[in-house]
């Protein structure tokens, strides 16, 4: 952050300030926050011979620290939930040692929403399910196609693991592609993919991820704000727009860290940074071409949903 002056805080510092903010919190929180990944580990420094240890962070965890006291108070309580900030400001930010969250940060966050996946696989099952039904728009699948859908991730992929059959099954008939079920169902094995690889991503892995989540990003955000009808509907879309990536970023980093497993695993040195993309998808006719109405949002949500 440019301007930030380089005073450090200690917990108490921390503990002060959140009390300040309306928030009362125990040192407890911040030492289970930092096992967490919520925020980063602290430095110490000793206070000379015999006199211990200084545990100090600087100010940008101070403020990310408040920013997730506030969510906290509007109700997010679910550590998981709350891992989506640490990853968007790391997602946001320059790379180059210029990361007001480090990368070590942004592993233990990831293994914190996964950790909640695997506790919770159905209850996470189909919530993804929705979630990429929604984003991907598939408003006119039918009610029948959709709930089938979403039982059908919800049972191939609530016990931890993926039954391809019956997923690209559900798919196909929600969709009436054989092609989107194909991206659609390989999305899902990305995500599944990256959770069981968590800890064995490189850091240039991560580098790249954050590339393509950024790149696609870009791409979807332009087209986005692009249908919008005049400045105050591009300004409440905007609105939407940071609020949904936001919601996602721990998805949308995995999901990317996924495809880079599921290439390498197929032996692809050098991956497109960018998803996959059906030629011919739902609504389509015979020819491949496809109606507007029946149009559905791909290449970023694929990541992000």
């Amino acid at each position: 952050m440019p301007g930030v002056p380089d005073r450090t805080y200690t917990a108490n510092d921390l503990v002060a300030d959140a009390t300040a903010h309306g928030s009362a919190v125990s040192p407890r929180l911040i030492t289970d926050w930092v096992e967490k990944g919520l925020l980063d580990r602290p430095d110490k420094r000793g206070l000379g011979r015999g006199k211990g240890t200084v545990a100090t962070w600087p100010e940008s965890q101070r403020q990310l620290f408040l920013q997730l006291l506030e969510h906290r108070r509007r109700g997010v309580k679910r550590l998981a939930t709350l891992c989506n900030l640490p990853v968007m400001i790391w997602l946001d930010s320059e790379g180059l040692d210029r990361d007001h969250v480090p990368l070590r940060q942004v592993r233990r966050c990831l293994t914190t929403w996964a950790n909640a996946y695997r506790a919770g696989p159905r209850r996470a099952a189909r919530h993804s399910a929705e979630q990429l039904i929604q984003q991907q728009g598939m408003p006119h699948i039918s009610r029948r196609a959709r709930s089938a859908l979403i039982d059908a991730v919800v049972d191939a992929t609530g016990g931890g693991s993926v039954d391809q059959a019956s997923l690209h099954a559900a798919a196909r008939a929600a969709f009436h592609s054989d092609r989107f079920a194909a991206l659609w169902v390989r999305t899902i094995n990305a995500r599944f993919a990256a959770i069981g690889r968590l800890n064995g991503f490189h850091e240039h892995d991560f580098e790249t991820a954050r590339s393509m989540v950024k790149q696609t990003a870009g791409v979807y955000v332009e087209r986005e704000l692009a249908a919008a009808a005049d400045e105050d509907a591009r300004r409440q879309r905007t609105f939407a727009l940071v609020n949904e990536l936001a919601g996602n970023a721990c998805t949308g980093l995995l999901s990317a860290l996924g495809f880079l497993e599921l290439a390498r695993r197929q032996g692809t040195s050098n991956p497109d940074n960018s998803p996959p993309r059906p030629r011919q998808r739902p609504g389509g006719t015979a020819h491949g071409e496809e109606t507007s109405a029946c149009r559905p949002k791909v290449g970023l949500l694929v990541i992000w949903g």
